[in-house]
């Protein structure tokens, strides 16, 4: 199945896609993609519109290396953007090869182990780099230890999901991963993309900081239960994302220089309170709470967010808890914020 040539033809398969994306050419990215796969169709056909509307780099991705999966398909390390390789998958019917994933029946069945005291529940398919993902979410549970008040009892566990089919609709298209919160009593942190680094095997160190974005929602709630569902939007996401650092400068200068600025509200609602909201404008508001955490961090006393997060235990009202806390009116909070971005990344 593999030869002397795969890898240069997947490249040129992604080549193609990448031209398709840059030219707006539905029909020609359609020609790259395994259409009879239901929930990856899906996502493709977002990653298309969004390109349409952001435009695309003309470079296709870089193909690491190429291995055969269950005698079908071909593994390919594709690099995506820097951030680490993701494992994707081909097929060739005769006619040329395609961007496909194998069907849940070919993932070799869910299972389960415990690597570093971090239970793991995962596909076979996952056999060859599972235990290097279950040492990292010891490292990951160790960071989040170093943080806490107070002890955890709740279990830190990680589930990986190897495609979109086996994702089923838990996740949106863009979703790297999800924490649920402390009441369901479900311990696992869900990842729904994942990334390698350079040995192919063990987490990229963006994959690294995902795991630790997913684990700090984690640890909000095993600091209270259910804050999750009472707090500030921006004060959710913004704290993971900034002290997990599973944000790229280049991001933050995108959304905080060249995108329209959400309302203070938008921020305290979130992106999802708009129905009609895109994907990428999801990532602009994740940049824009990273930094607004940052500005939390930079200008308050160091323990202000565990302070904000008591205060949010009582109520829910931003105008009561944000002079409580932190002297100043959410107004005022909110232009200090943006000066402090705009001057510090544009």
């Amino acid at each position: 199945m593999i030869n002397e040539s795969t890898k240069s033809e997947i490249s040129a398969l992604l080549q193609k896609r990448q031209a398709a994306l840059v030219g707006k050419d539905l029909q020609g990215f359609q020609a790259t993609i395994d259409m009879t796969r239901p929930a990856l169709r899906r996502c493709q056909q977002e990653s298309f519109d969004v390109a349409a509307r952001q435009g695309a780099n003309s470079t296709a991705p870089v193909v690491g290396k190429v291995e055969v999966y269950a005698g079908t398909y071909v593994r390919a390390y594709v690099d995506d953007q820097g951030i680490g390789f993701a494992r994707v998958y081909f097929k060739n019917a005769g006619s040329g090869w395609l961007l496909t994933e194998p069907k849940e029946s070919e993932l070799g069945g869910e299972k389960t182990k415990t690597v570093s005291g971090v239970d793991l529940s995962y596909w076979g398919i996952d056999d060859d780099i599972i235990d290097a993902f279950g040492r990292a979410g010891a490292d990951a549970r160790t960071f989040l230890l170093n943080l806490a008040v107070r002890a955890p009892t709740r279990p830190f566990a990680l589930r990986l999901f190897p495609t979109r089919e086996s994702a089923g609709l838990t996740a949106a298209c863009s979703v790297a991963g999800s924490s649920f919160s402390a009441p369901t009593g479900d311990p696992f942190l869900r990842f729904y993309k994942y990334w390698v680094g350079a040995d192919f095997v063990g987490p990229s160190d963006y994959q690294r900081a995902v795991l630790k974005h997913e684990g700090l929602h984690w640890l909000q709630e095993q600091t209270i239960a259910g804050i999750n569902a009472r707090m500030d939007w921006w004060l959710v996401e913004g704290w993971p994302d900034f002290i997990g650092e599973s944000r790229t400068q280049g991001a933050k200068v995108d959304a905080i220089c060249r995108a329209a600025t959400p309302s203070f509200k938008q921020m305290v609602d979130g992106p999802n309170a708009d129905p009609n909201v895109a994907p990428e404008r999801i990532g602009q508001f994740y940049a824009y709470a990273n930094t607004m955490v940052e500005y939390l961090y930079a200008t308050f006393k160091k323990d202000v967010y565990w302070e904000l997060m008591a205060a949010y235990k009582e109520t829910v009202d931003p105008q009561v808890n944000y002079p409580k806390v932190l002297n100043v009116a959410p107004a005022q909070f909110y232009e200090g914020w943006l000066a402090f971005a705009k001057k510090k990344y544009c």
